[in-house]
């Protein structure tokens, strides 16, 4: 038996015998009859399979009664360790007299070949013993019954194979029908055209609707009229995407639901995780006609004060206005100002977020993005010291949205005079930059450090040192959403003490005539 610690090749070894089922006590039905037909065809007095395994030598069958224990068997040893066929005279046999398999009897001649797995490991020993010579060679024999036992383990493994790869496809397919069963989200199989396949139990919670009803239901049949064509664009995609659709409950109302769309290639299949998001966009209503009321009721008397004030230090001259009465006249002016832009941003974004601020994309020169803009920059400019310098291009036309597109550049440049120095320039320029026009703002401010270049467009935005400066960080975000909504890109190019230059690009597109 072997000795002190396994090799890799007997670790190797007793795992392909316990794949084989070979590792247990005691004999092997299974076995019997490969072993009594090679014994008889070989006319042996004792045949038998037996096996060095992780806890010595074991018998699994045998032509003999023999003890379901095994025993001290060298001859099993010397089979494993050559792993090849052997063969010994009455004179060897003397040498391994202490073989259980050889004890007590008068064998004179024996004969061994191993059996092996598909992967060509031993993992038994076929082995005949005769009381005198046998007729001609026993050893092709022995290898057809080595065969015979090898095809008989190979089946048993590849059984046992089956059986754990039928086990494990079923526990995942009960792992499956666990997930949909207590999913809260709305899951789904589908294909292209919308049948559903199988639902889980939210279906039902969700929308009302009896198992049996969505059974004979698709898709489409669930959705509002106007929203089937988003619903068909999804399913017939070969991407994964997602797409919010109005769902009809058993009682007539709609839930609204966001659904994410899997897609399993070549196949055909869908996979559907949808969500109810009604609570949700409510939520966002209520919140946008909080903003709206808010800001109307806010905006409006603002405007009006800052109108009587503007009036008011215009109208009024040096008799009528101390110089410091002017001042706070003139401060009272400019804070009604921002309020009333704060309100502006606030409502903007608000509308922006509910998908109610659109734009509305057409073919038109450039210079009318400028002309919306200039007045507005030019009074910024001359209020803060600051002299602003439009290069222009007479001949660029771009898609866009004159009013939206203006705005961008009202944020962009207003900033940019809000943070130069008095008595410095603020550049705007335009160049084509691929299928687009590229438009920059160039200021003298105290530029941006690149870690905080992203910043500056998320809501709220303030970046160290801002303090004073007015504004309530909504402006390039605003800029940045709208940008989007045109199809370009915004960006800011920047470095500490040197100023900034904020760009955006616009979809390039060709003049058209005047009707």
């Amino acid at each position: 038996m072997r000795t002190g610690e396994p090799s890799s090749v007997d670790a190797w070894r007793d795992a392909s015998i316990r794949s084989a089922g070979l590792d247990g006590p005691g004999l092997d039905p299974d076995l019997r009859d490969p072993v009594s037909l090679t014994g008889t065809a070989l006319g042996a007095d004792r045949t038998w399979v037996s096996v060095l395994g992780p806890d010595g030598v074991v018998f699994k069958a045998a032509t003999w009664p023999v003890a379901a224990g095994g025993g001290h068997s060298p001859l099993t040893e010397l089979v494993h360790a050559h792993g090849a066929s052997s063969a010994n005279s009455a004179l060897a046999i003397a040498a391994f007299g202490d073989d259980v398999a050889l004890a007590d009897w008068d064998a004179t001649h024996w004969a061994a070949v191993p059996v092996r797995t598909a992967e060509g490991v031993v993992v038994a020993a076929l082995q005949a013993a005769w009381r005198k010579q046998p007729d001609g060679d026993p050893g092709p024999l022995l290898e057809v019954g080595a065969r015979l036992l090898a095809h008989q383990l190979d089946s048993r493994r590849d059984r046992s194979d089956l059986a754990e790869a039928l086990e494990g496809r079923r526990l995942a397919a009960a792992e499956l029908d666990s997930f949909f069963s207590l999913s809260g989200d709305l899951l789904a199989v589908t294909d292209t055209t919308g049948t559903l396949r199988r639902t889980n139990r939210a279906w039902v919670d969700v929308l009302g609707h009896t198992r049996l009803e969505l059974d004979n239901m698709t898709l489409f049949d669930l959705v509002a009229v106007e929203e089937r064509a988003a619903i068909s664009d999804a399913l017939v995609a070969t991407e994964a995407g997602t797409v919010e659709a109005r769902a009809r409950r058993a009682d007539g109302s709609y839930r609204d639901l966001h659904i994410a769309v899997a897609v399993l290639p070549g196949q055909g299949t869908r996979f559907l995780v949808a969500r109810d998001i009604t609570e949700r966009n409510q939520l966002a209503r209520m919140k946008a006609a909080f903003i709206d009321t808010v800001t109307h009721e806010l905006r409006s008397p603002m405007m009006s004060v800052q109108g009587g004030l503007a009036i008011l230090v215009r109208a009024m001259g040096e008799e009528d206005l101390s110089p410091r009465a002017r001042e706070l006249v003139e401060i009272a002016e400019r804070s009604a100002a921002r309020l009333v832009r704060f309100a502006n941003d606030v409502l903007d974004v608000s509308r922006m977020e509910a998908g109610r601020l659109p734009v509305q994309l057409a073919p038109v020169p450039l210079a009318a993005v400028f002309e919306e803009a200039l007045p507005s920059l030019q009074l910024a400019a001359i209020a803060s010291g600051v002299t602003i310098d439009v290069a222009r291009s007479p001949t660029a036309w771009v898609r866009a949205d004159v009013v939206r597109a203006g705005q961008i550049l009202i944020n962009l440049a207003g900033n940019a005079i809000k943070f130069s120095p008095a008595g410095a320039t603020v550049a705007v320029r335009c160049e084509v930059e691929g299928e687009f026009w590229r438009l920059e703002v160039s200021d003298q401010g105290p530029g941006i450090s690149e870690e905080h270049c992203q910043a500056v467009f998320g809501q709220f935005a303030q970046l160290p040192g801002q303090s004073g400066r007015g504004g309530a960080g909504l402006g390039l975000h605003i800029a940045q959403q709208l940008v989007a909504a045109h199809g370009g890109l915004i960006g800011v190019d920047s470095e500490l003490g040197t100023g900034s230059t904020f760009w955006f690009t616009l979809p390039r597109c060709e003049p058209v005539s005047p009707a």
